[in-house]
């Protein structure tokens, strides 16, 4: 294994020039490769700016299903 035994939530901004989707998308597969359980979530609108908090609701719902875990 990779040592890491904790899911991972990743959101990334489809509009976000400085973190591309496609490095995150890499991203993402390398970890899932690793055996990572990795909940990934794509925001069309969002940029690197506005990412975090677009993504908040889908971290709230992933993080109360973590911890029931």
């Amino acid at each position: 294994g990779s040592g890491f035994d904790a899911p991972l939530f990743v959101a990334q901004g489809l509009k976000d020039a400085l973190v591309v989707p496609t490095a995150t998308e890499q991203f993402v597969a390398g970890e899932q490769a690793l055996g990572i359980d990795v909940e990934f979530h794509e925001v069309p609108w969002a940029d690197h700016g506005s990412i975090a908090y677009a993504a908040l609701p889908a971290l709230s719902a992933w993080l109360d299903e973590v911890i029931k875990k």
